[in-house]
């Protein structure tokens, strides 16, 4: 069976496996028989004259209820200021090696990189600027946020920076989905995040989910019409995950009806994709 005839029939099954947002898919990780030199990776790995950059920040307020990623919400100024600082010597040790390729993209990502402050960004541009200093005269640089971990000081700050897309978590416009999915900010919030991007930034992102505890179709509808009146350049649309060890997954054992089945993420899928489309998005 090919890729496509598999594909087709899972779907046909109405199965919704989980999705890969990284390659390799972290399940696939295993322990090195010995440990690796980077000297002996960059020996190996293709001379492209080009390198893009993620910057891994773990900082977050809270932990959403379906998240599975990579953070900590321990709220410790020291233990962000020597993150920050490590972070500098790992990409002048990066730098060494890629130093001479030009850089395409820098992306801020992971928790919520908007809890870092002026100066830690500051900071991590120099060491950036210092150890990779061909720079594509069309780089993007992108930097995640949520709400309500920015104000304008630090959007202009990342501005001066050279930050030309900005990406933001909105997830639902409805005020008990917000609730239910751990994120304590209002839907007010949410709308003047949005409006403080899109006056500053060029490029927007806004993140959404579908399949939220409690979420309905007409719900999900809400939610993203009221992201489309602000036309963001981007809108990426998921559906809710349920992995284990997470709080969405003992809801949704305790209240499987209050959840979209795999066949309604399908169809509310189908849906996206032609709503997208007839608003001119591809």
């Amino acid at each position: 069976m090919n890729c496509l005839d598999f594909l087709r029939t899972s779907i046909a099954k109405k199965e919704l496996p989980t999705y890969v947002y990284g390659y390799p898919s972290k399940r696939a990780y295993r322990v090195f028989p010995q440990p690796l030199r980077i000297t002996d990776v960059v020996e190996q790995a293709s001379r492209s004259k080009h390198i893009n950059i993620y910057i891994h920040i773990p900082f977050c307020r809270y932990r959403c209820t379906y998240c599975t990623l990579f953070l900590t919400t321990r709220q410790n100024p020291a233990t962000g200021e020597s993150y920050v600082a490590r972070l500098a010597e790992h990409i002048a040790r990066y730098g060494e090696y890629f130093g001479d390729r030009e850089v395409v993209s820098i992306y801020f990502g992971s928790g919520t990189p908007t809890l870092l402050t002026q100066h830690q960004f500051r900071e991590l541009f120099a060491a950036l600027e210092a150890a990779f200093p061909k720079r594509s005269r069309k780089r993007e640089i992108t930097v995640e946020s949520a709400p309500d971990t920015f104000d304008n000081n630090l959007l202009d700050c990342l501005k001066a920076f050279g930050v030309n897309r900005m990406s933001m978590g909105i997830q639902t416009m409805v005020p008990g989905e917000l609730a239910h999915s751990g994120r304590p900010y209002s839907v007010e919030t949410a709308e003047a995040g949005i409006k403080a991007l899109t006056e500053r930034f060029s490029h927007v992102n806004l993140d959404l989910i579908y399949g939220l505890r409690g979420q309905t179709r007409d719900s999900w509808n809400f939610s993203l019409g009221r992201a489309l009146d602000y036309e963001s350049q981007t809108l990426s649309l998921y559906p809710v995950v349920v992995r284990p060890m997470t709080n969405i997954m003992t809801s949704k054992a305790h209240a499987p009806e209050l959840f979209f089945s795999d066949a309604d993420k399908y169809e509310v899928y189908d849906q996206n994709v032609a709503l997208m489309a007839s608003k001119g998005y591809r």
